[in-house]
């Protein structure tokens, strides 16, 4: 490589002729695919070098497992050797530009990743040209922008500011976040804005001393106490533990399949409403696949 070039794969077995690479991915705001992931065949080529030349290896099999995303928790795509060494060739290419210094700097989805988003001037320009799809900005000094109303847009117009909604989003999030370090250490730094408590959730100092205090109000057990039960999930988690200390299943993986097909008669799936959805990330999916994006 033009560079010294690390990473870090969280599991790596070679199970026969498949070499399987997994990479552990703790957050929960954005679903990470695995499927064309160019970190993880990055690992896998990492891990590929790292064995011997007679390792016998000849089919990758990577994986994302998310615990905390929703959706799907595991996530695997497979390639051959040939497949990968191939891929090698523009992993270089790139990590050469990386390291020349002619750089373009691209604003996009993944700046909200990125430690310069708020600062950066590439995502600056994009966000304001986005912008002025919608507000007419004679003056950026002013202090208030003047909305448009949505109702004069034309469809195409609608749809167009739609597809750059992302690019507002994230200047306004990296905006909010470097003002807010700011105020942090010096609690003028941005002129017309202060820190302050955010809206907080009323609850009891002391479980116990409430339900005393309202025990002298004359309210009754039930009406102090609220007993519901379990979430579907917990109840799987729970039969599962049960199946395997009864010997009944071997692992706790067999004994959630078997707890869901045991309780499914009892769980429901409720829609919590409607999202907007580009055309294309519908168009690949089959028609009941594109159903249960609504369901």
């Amino acid at each position: 490589p033009p560079d010294d070039m690390f990473g870090t794969a969280d599991f790596m077995v070679q199970q026969g002729s498949t070499l399987c690479v997994m990479d552990l991915k703790y957050g929960k705001g954005v679903a990470v695919e695995a499927e064309g992931n160019p970190q993880l065949k990055y690992y896998a080529l990492g891990a590929l070098y790292a064995l011997p030349d007679n390792s016998g290896i000849k089919y990758i099999k990577v994986g994302i497992v998310q615990p905390r995303a929703p959706g799907q928790k595991i996530k695997y795509a497979e390639y051959d050797v040939i497949e990968l060494l191939e891929w090698s060739v523009e992993l270089i290419e790139r990590a050469r530009v990386a390291v020349s210094g002619d750089l373009t700097v691209n604003a996009g989805s993944w700046c909200k990743f990125c430690p310069a988003s708020g600062v950066c001037p590439a995502q600056a320009e994009k966000a304001i040209k986005t912008a002025q799809l919608a507000f007419s900005v004679e003056d950026l000094t002013e202090t208030k922008v003047k909305a448009p109303d949505i109702s004069t847009f034309t469809a195409q117009q609608l749809s167009t500011f739609l597809y750059n909604c992302d690019e507002l989003e994230s200047l306004i999030t990296a905006a909010r976040r470097a003002a807010q370090s700011m105020l942090e250490v010096n609690e003028a730094a941005v002129p017309g804005w202060v820190l302050g408590p955010t809206a907080g959730t009323r609850k009891w100092a002391d479980t116990q001393k409430a339900a005393s205090a309202l025990e002298e109000q004359k309210l009754t057990e039930d009406e102090i106490w609220v007993k519901e039960v379990i979430s579907p999930a917990k109840a799987e988690d729970a039969v599962s533990r049960k199946l395997k200390a009864a010997g009944a299943v071997k692992t706790l993986k067999e004994g959630k399949e078997v707890a869901k097909s045991l309780l499914k008669d009892n769980v429901v799936t409720e829609s919590k409403g409607v999202k907007l959805i580009p055309c294309e990330a519908v168009s690949a999916e089959s028609p009941t696949q594109q159903k249960n994006l609504f369901d």
